[in-house]
């Protein structure tokens, strides 16, 4: 058990959450009798009101590759047969999430009805379908609603997952808070 004075335990969250990686594991807390917050990531002693957090289980900052015109993610869609990592461009202006036919195809979706889509670009008609999983960094959503377009390798992050994941865009990364 390690135990430091509370004039330091914000230094030791510090130090010891980066000293855990990125393996979850629990960390404990509590105050003694004496007033001294004490840390731990073995069990705490019998007795004591100890709060526990566990790392990986927080959201990490996603890096985004900035372009001159774009912001791209890393993002992991799991379908019916297939699961795909791509870069899908952040768009704020897109209401809905948007992947290509090649990838829909590709991981497997189940497709839903068609839909009318209306855009800086025009009018045209696309799918509604549901993807099983996606995945943005450590912030996941099941069974996405999600628009096939027409467009071959467009693939756009939109405002539905990154609201429904708390998501905000930063200069160089996505990070959660409410938007």
């Amino acid at each position: 058990m390690v135990r430091w004075g509370s004039a330091t335990a914000a230094w030791a969250l510090l130090v010891l959450g980066a000293s855990r990686g990125l393996a979850q594991q629990s960390v404990y807390t509590w105050t003694d009798e004496k007033g001294v917050v004490n840390f731990t990531n073995s069990a705490p002693p019998q007795g004591v009101n100890a709060r526990a957090s566990h790392s990986g289980s927080e959201f990490r900052p996603v890096p985004l590759e900035v372009t001159e015109n774009r912001k791209l993610v890393r993002v992991e869609m799991q379908g019916t047969h297939e699961t795909a990592e791509l870069s899908m461009i952040v768009d704020t202006g897109a209401e809905k999430t948007m992947i290509d036919p090649a990838l829909a195809h590709h991981i497997g979706v189940r497709w839903m009805r068609g839909q009318m889509l209306a855009g800086v670009t025009g009018v045209g008609m696309g799918s509604l379908v549901e993807v099983p999983k996606l995945r943005v960094g450590s912030a996941e959503l099941r069974d996405v609603n999600v628009i096939v377009g027409p467009a071959a390798g467009l693939n756009l992050l939109g405002m539905d997952v990154l609201n429904a994941l708390h998501l905000s865009v930063g200069q160089d990364s996505l990070f959660q808070g409410r938007n």
